[in-house]
């Protein structure tokens, strides 16, 4: 379901906001996409993290990698929320890739997942 980023509660905003804020972090030479990422855990902290692309693409960081290395979230914290953010293709928004999607149902099967255009239109 779509709807704008000013309808959507304070901490969801917060969450949009700091996965924009990371992706401003992503290193992105070889695609150019650059993704950033945030997620909130039933406590109600929140991490981010963002992909990190090298030569070898084997080697290269995807969000979930990133995300999941975490500290806090190595300790099995459960995941209530995540956003991801990326380029706006043809009016829409980006979704996780595939091991990313991997990872959330492994690992936060029950948590909400948003995702937003930089016009602040959210999924």
């Amino acid at each position: 379901r779509s709807q704008l980023r000013s309808e959507l509660d304070d901490l969801t905003r917060r969450l949009i906001d700091q996965a924009i804020e990371a992706r401003t972090n992503a290193h992105a030479p070889y695609s150019g996409f650059a993704v950033g990422a945030a997620v909130r855990s039933a406590d109600g902290r929140v991490y981010s993290g963002c992909n990190i692309e090298i030569s070898s693409y084997g080697l290269t960081i995807v969000l979930s990698a990133s995300l999941y290395s975490l500290p806090g979230l190595r300790g099995g914290q459960k995941l209530e929320a995540i956003a991801v953010i990326g380029p706006q293709i043809e009016n829409t928004a980006i979704w996780p890739c595939g091991a990313c999607r991997q990872a959330i149902w492994d690992l936060a099967p029950d948590a909400s997942i948003y995702t937003a255009t930089p016009d602040g239109r959210v999924e």
